[in-house]
């Protein structure tokens, strides 16, 4: 959703049923799909350098 220039993301969450590390990956996927994709746009959106992107999407990959 866009607000003037500001893009906003939505996602629903059910209180207790998540860990934060769910939540973030919700978070960083949303944010990867507004970019199209691109990491360093959304690395750049999201406050962090493109190879801390990286180092979290790995994170989450290697996650059980």
């Amino acid at each position: 959703m866009t607000v003037g220039e500001e893009r906003l993301i939505r996602i629903e969450m059910h209180v207790g049923k998540q860990t934060l590390e769910q939540i973030e990956e919700a978070i960083i996927e949303e944010t990867l799909r507004l970019a199209d994709y691109n990491k360093s746009l959304a690395a750049k959106q999201l406050g962090l350098t493109r190879f801390s992107l990286d180092r979290r999407l790995k994170k989450l990959a290697d996650a059980p």
